[in-house]
């Protein structure tokens, strides 16, 4: 179109920065050999919740606690067909999360969770995608999406999904560098540089 405007990189906004996580928050009362299993993050159909239950049937049977956040979407009936779907596969190791939280409770939620699953086609999920990441979490994506590349490009270790369907769920995943990663984009300071550098251009 022959424009002549500037391009500024700024590569994160406020939802996006990660949280300090308090040592309180860290520590953690769950069972032993209990592997506490995040799904989706929200109650709209993009998530595809039903190929990750098809991912989790083989581990159905083991020690697992499942969380899946439903509080967040505007799609009431796909909602109580994933509660109702969740329950029939997973049984009482099924808790749907239909209720928003306090913010640091959820902090405390997914400190607790050792895995994340994704399966959105498009970006989604990245506030909640980038705290798991902060936690040392281990993250499951579609390795299609313009987030799984973006993460993978700087480093970042996230996981695709086909892994999983390898039997490769329990499987040890070294993710020891994250935090320090996500540090460097992902940070308050790195918000705050880059705006700057577009508000204090006199162009």
């Amino acid at each position: 179109y022959g424009s002549t405007a500037k391009f500024y990189y700024s590569p994160v906004y406020i939802s996006n920065v990660i949280s300090k996580v308090e040592s309180e928050i860290k520590r953690s009362d769950k069972k032993e050999n209990l592997t506490v299993i995040l799904v989706g993050n929200s109650a709209s159909p993009t998530n595809n919740h039903l190929s990750i239950f098809e991912m989790l049937l083989p581990y159905k049977d083991i020690n697992v606690l499942i969380y899946c956040p439903l509080a967040y979407g505007n799609y009431p009936d796909y909602k109580e067909f994933v509660i109702r779907k969740g329950q029939e596969l997973f049984k009482e190791k099924f808790n749907p999360l239909t209720e928003f939280m306090d913010f640091h409770k959820y902090l405390a939620l997914l400190a607790n969770v050792d895995i994340a699953i994704f399966n959105h086609q498009r970006q989604e999920a990245m506030g909640v995608t980038i705290q798991l990441i902060n936690l040392g979490k281990v993250v499951y994506m579609n390795k299609s999406t313009s987030s799984f590349k973006s993460f993978t490009k700087r480093g970042i270790q996230v996981f695709d999904n086909e892994l999983i369907m390898q039997g490769g769920l329990l499987t040890s995943r070294d993710v020891s560098r994250n935090p320090d990663l996500v540090k460097s984009y992902y940070s308050y300071e790195v918000l705050i540089k880059s705006l700057s550098s577009v508000f204090s251009n006199p162009e």
